[in-house]
């Protein structure tokens, strides 16, 4: 009988299970890329002094200024700052990430 309904379904033992806690991560990922790129700020040289601006505005201005060559003068915004802002905020997205995930596995039905 076992190999009857075997040979019915040969996949139905071997199919892997749906990985919903990749689901609840990458949700919660971009939940808090999002949020964080529109509500954190980050300061940027302007011409009369200093300005604090969105972190998505930071990102459009600074990004280009990367791949242009530059004088060797000593700046405010160096490719370093940029790479630790870049780090920092997938950081905090992973841990939104992590936090949902969790949030998903907790409520997730418990079979048995």
């Amino acid at each position: 009988m076992d190999a009857a309904v075997q040979s019915a379904h040969p996949t139905a033992e071997l199919a892997p299970k749906p990985r919903v806690g990749c689901r609840w991560f990458l949700s919660g990922f971009l939940i808090g890329f999002v949020l964080f790129a529109i509500f954190t700020s980050q300061a940027i040289p302007m011409y009369d002094g200093i300005a604090n601006v969105p972190l998505w505005d930071f990102y459009l201005r600074e990004l280009p200024k990367q791949f242009r060559a530059q004088p060797l003068a000593p700046v405010m915004i160096t490719q370093g700052n940029m790479l630790s802002t870049i780090a920092e905020h997938l950081a905090v997205s992973f841990m939104c990430g992590v936090v949902v995930m969790g949030i998903g596995w907790a409520i997730r039905p418990r079979r048995g």
